[in-house]
């Protein structure tokens, strides 16, 4: 008997119970109109209205017990999908229900913050890589290229609209890959031949690992 329990929801065991508190007092009230001198539309009557009550009270438990839930199970999918917009108004939020809310809601806050300066941080990042006098190309953990500034463009011969893209092995960049930390080589590119100080660097985007080659000449 304790296994079938076990299985069933939290809001069905709440609902299972509620039903069975109305028990002892309905099979009390259908007693007394047995025993009592009672005309059967007044005992319809008040069949109706006790059923009326307890499914209205019944319906309104049940979106109070469930509803909540269900908009706290919305709300974390949306925040796992870095979807920070939900928020949810509770109308007492020293209720345990509401302080659960109000938590939520900061957090979706903090998170749409850090998210923002983030993204101002990579902006700015971004501009400083296409300013500096070097070239920067960062190749993700399958050695494709992610990103290469305007001047790693222009060794390739690419104009502002043409994007650069292969592999580190398409650009001729393989080798240094896996090179020391900081080296010269000669390396021929298709607009500049020339002896280049290579740096490379590992970090992490998206918990992926990649690698950044900084050329400079």
């Amino acid at each position: 008997m304790a296994k079938p329990l076990k299985k069933l929801t939290n809001h069905t065991k709440v609902m299972a119970l509620c039903l069975l508190s109305s028990v002892p007092a309905l099979a009390f009230m259908f007693v007394s109109f047995l025993r009592g001198n009672h005309s059967l539309l007044a005992i319809y009557t008040m069949v109706v209205i006790v059923v009326a009550t307890y499914a209205f009270c019944f319906g309104y438990l049940y979106n109070l017990v469930v509803r909540p839930w269900q908009i706290m199970a919305n709300i974390v999918a949306a925040l796992k999908e870095r979807d920070y917009t939900l928020r949810v108004r509770y109308p007492n939020i020293e209720d345990p229900m509401g302080l659960s809310f109000n938590e939520l809601n900061s957090l979706a806050d903090y998170l749409q913050n850090q998210r923002l300066d983030m993204m101002e941080t990579h902006e700015l990042l971004y501009k400083i890589l296409q300013e500096v006098e070097a070239a920067v190309f960062c190749f993700d953990q399958d050695d494709n290229l992610a990103m290469a500034n305007e001047y790693a463009r222009s060794l390739f011969n690419c104009d502002e609209t043409e994007p650069l893209n292969g592999t580190a092995s398409d650009l001729n960049l393989k080798e240094y890959l896996g090179a020391n930390l900081q080296t010269t080589h000669e390396i021929s590119f298709p607009s500049r031949k020339s002896r280049w100080l290579v740096k490379r660097s590992a970090y992490r985007e998206n918990g992926l690992p990649h690698t950044m080659l900084l050329i400079a000449d």
